[in-house]
């Protein structure tokens, strides 16, 4: 598990580390490691001493929001100054971390947001429509840019669009180091599912069959190499309201993205079981300086497997998942490659449906050095 350890105050994360340690610890069933948020002066500056002290590898950037929008979710605004500042940081330390980022040009989509807004249009079309693909690529390729100015490996996380796809093979071929990541419900679901109305709610919005189709593509050439979940814990509560007050996020992720990716993946010929190891585990350990003690079954690595029953077909319903919600963007979907058996560090911890008492197994590890 990758979390995301974030503070919108300008308090050091020499302070706050320890006690998201000890909690994760106490509570986690699964291994996890930390990306740090950085957002002033001082969190720049300890940039290096997170690398060396709290074995940290990642930094990701809340670079699409500011102002009220960065409070209401628990995050510090940012500016190019500061990013700059922070690329420069991580570039400085020649390959022993990386950058992460939010991509999303967000004075543009305030712009959107203001013009819309007085329409009283709902549903998830003009959610899009104040968010649309081009925002994203436009960002990813500023950040790109400065990412190799300033000699800083970068990842661009959850990828909803073509744009951006485009933007990181450029850079590629280019030579520099970038990887793209994407997520479950970027991969099949669009904004013209209105049904789902405001539970489909999620930034980056959901786009359009064109922006999968090019990420799947992505997959298939090595330009988008990672996926995440961007596991959100709402409820319908908090999508209450209309499409503008409705909270952004999806559930379930976690619990879902194997069968849609052998369902939507493997078994429509879109990729190969080697493939989605490669993007779920082996490229992941790789890119966060876990590997080989992740990512791999090999002497010496942790015994971390997951057994899938190719054939077992599930209809999705929030009553069987596990996920602390109740609602489900995949309610009534028919998905096949279902997880029966889960092990962490050889401990089961998941068995036909069910959660093994295992809270607690989970430990906070050290990353090393990426291997990019």
């Amino acid at each position: 598990l990758l979390g995301h350890a974030k503070t919108y105050t300008e308090e050091s994360y020499f302070k706050t580390y320890e006690k998201w340690k000890e909690s994760t610890e106490r509570e986690s069933a699964v291994d996890t490691v930390f990306s740090i948020h950085p957002h002033t002066p001082e969190h720049m500056r300890e940039i290096p001493s997170y690398v060396s002290d709290l074995g940290v590898s990642c930094f990701k950037f809340f670079y699409g929001y500011k102002g009220e929008q960065a409070r209401t979710i628990g995050v510090g605004s940012i500016d190019d100054g500061r990013l700059f500042e922070g690329f420069s940081a991580i570039g400085a330390l020649k390959g022993a971390a990386i950058a992460q980022a939010h991509c999303e040009d967000v004075e543009v989509f305030y712009y959107f947001e203001e013009k819309l807004k007085p329409l009283f249009h709902t549903g998830l079309k003009i959610w899009t429509e104040a968010r649309p693909g081009w925002l994203e690529g436009i960002d990813a390729t500023h950040l790109i840019y400065l990412a190799e100015i300033c000699r800083a490996p970068f990842y661009v996380v959850h990828i909803s669009a073509k744009e951006t796809v485009d933007a990181l093979q450029s850079a590629k071929a280019r030579g520099q180091i970038v990887f793209g990541e994407t997520c479950p419900h970027y991969l099949c679901m669009t904004c013209n599912m209105e049904e789902l109305g405001n539970l489909g709610k999620v930034n980056p919005a959901l786009k359009y069959q064109e922006d999968i189709e090019r990420i799947w593509k992505g997959i298939q050439e090595g330009t988008v190499t990672v996926i995440g979940t961007d596991n959100v814990p709402v409820w319908k509560e908090h999508k209450k309201g209309t499409i503008w007050e409705a909270h952004p996020g999806i559930p379930n992720g976690s619990e879902v993205m194997l069968p849609m990716l052998v369902t939507k993946g493997v078994l429509e010929k879109r990729i190969s079981l080697q493939k989605l190891v490669e993007i779920t585990s082996y490229n992941t350990a790789k890119i966060l300086g876990i590997y080989p003690r992740k990512g791999a079954l090999e002497i010496g690595s942790d015994a971390d497997l997951v057994i899938l029953d190719m054939q077992k077909e599930v209809e999705v319903s929030v009553r069987t998942l596990l996920t602390d919600t109740d609602f489900t963007i995949y309610d009534g979907w028919k998905l096949r490659g279902w997880p029966i058996l889960t092990m962490v560090r050889g401990h089961v911890v998941y068995r036909d449906g069910h959660d093994m008492d295992s809270r607690g197994i989970g430990k906070v590890i050290r990353a090393d050095r990426p291997r990019l």
